[in-house]
Order: C-alpha cells, then sequence, then structure tokens
C-alpha cells in the first residue's frame, strides 16, 4: 500500500496489485471507499460527508499525483 497522502482525518493509498478500474482508497478510522480514479465515482464502500468532501478536494487537485502513483505500482502489468 502506497499512502499518497495522509491528514488528521483520512488518508489516501494505492495498492499494489489491485483491480481495474484505476482508482485509489480513502481510509478514515472508521470508514474506506474505493473511488475510480477517471470518474471519481465511489467504487465500493460509504463515508461521511465531511471526509469524503475533504479528501475528494484533494485528491481532484492532485489527480496527476495518484494517477503516477497507480502506473508506478501497476506498472509490471502492462
Amino acid at each position: 500500500m502506497a499512502t499518497i497522502y495522509s491528514s488528521g482525518s483520512f488518508k489516501i493509498t494505492v495498492y499494489a496489485d489491485d483491480h481495474n478500474p484505476p482508482h485509489f482508497h480513502i481510509l478514515t478510522p472508521d470508514e474506506s471507499i474505493a473511488i475510480e480514479l477517471t470518474t471519481f465515482t465511489i467504487l465500493k464502500g460509504k463515508m461521511k460527508g465531511k471526509h469524503l468532501a475533504n479528501a475528494l478536494d484533494w485528491a481532484k487537485e492532485h489527480k496527476d499525483d495518484i494517477w503516477r502513483e497507480w502506473n508506478r505500482v501497476h506498472e509490471s502489468e502492462e
């Protein structure tokens, strides 16, 4: 698991050898969701509004960084 960003309330991660479509995970102490990287739709899980909104705001501003990490940890699959 590569942690891309961590704040006091959530962290954003990309898992190596994870399934397609390309996505990232938002983790809090109590919740976890997977977000599709192209459309930012929720693939799996649920999360309360404040954590989700803050994490998505950060992720949208750093989409290129998340893509780079996804490609880095999945490069052996190509």
